[in-house]
């Protein structure tokens, strides 16, 4: 009677009582889970969960993956750089970068951006493990610009100034902490100077010769 459900009522009207009798029809009443189904139904659940886990691990590897070859979180090149591309010339490779000077009125301040925005790239260059042997910085600039006597705009039109090329070599010999870009351009080698350039280089080294010597060595008067 203990394990069965109550499956009938018999009345008896001389005692005025009734009891309850489980016929075998009758099926037994639940009994409580044992502590062994609790324990498998435990280990289902942290499996459950642990596998929940695993896809959300690979859910936000592939998101992060995604968001790299999206060039999310990728270097940002300075707004001065017009273009920038891997060549190869005499089985040498090297990274060129064509940046644009300020402007026509800019005077020293134009070397000083410019090496401020090329520090940044050869910084980059090294912590990506750039294998090219150098950097080919091709500096442009506006020619005309400004107004003229009525007050008119002069159109302008980019044209070249100078390279400035660093080779990678001594580029990891830099020892960042203590090289300011004054003296950064001491390093490069300069080339291809125009009219223009020699107009930027001097504007620059009427007061930086002392810090940039030998890159002011290009510019004598």
């Amino acid at each position: 009677m203990a394990n069965c459900m109550i499956c009938n009522v018999e009345f008896n009207p001389a005692s005025g009582k009734s009891k309850n009798f489980c016929p075998k029809h009758c099926a037994p009443a639940p009994k409580q889970q044992g502590i062994v189904a609790r324990i498998d139904a435990g280990l289902s659940g942290i499996v459950r969960l642990a596998f929940l886990a695993v896809i959300s691990v690979f859910v936000f590897a592939l998101i992060h993956s995604c968001g790299e070859s999206s060039g999310v979180g990728s270097f940002t090149y300075p707004p001065s750089v017009l273009s920038h591309n891997i060549s190869t010339v005499d089985g040498n490779s090297e990274l060129n970068v064509t940046l644009k000077l300020q402007g026509w009125d800019a005077g020293e301040a134009d070397i000083i951006n410019i090496t401020s925005d090329m520090r940044s790239i050869m910084e980059h260059e090294l912590k990506e493990g750039g294998q090219e042997q150098s950097i080919d910085f091709h500096i442009e600039g506006d020619a005309g610009g400004g107004r003229d006597d009525y007050g008119r705009p002069i159109p302008s039109r980019l044209i070249g100034v100078f390279d400035i090329d660093f080779s990678m070599a001594d580029i990891r010999e830099i020892n960042w902490d203590h090289v300011y870009n004054f003296k950064l351009l001491n390093l490069a080698h300069v080339s291809a100077i125009t009219p223009a350039g020699a107009e930027v280089g001097k504007n620059y080294c009427e007061k930086n010769r002392e810090y940039s010597n030998a890159f002011c060595d290009n510019f004598q008067p």
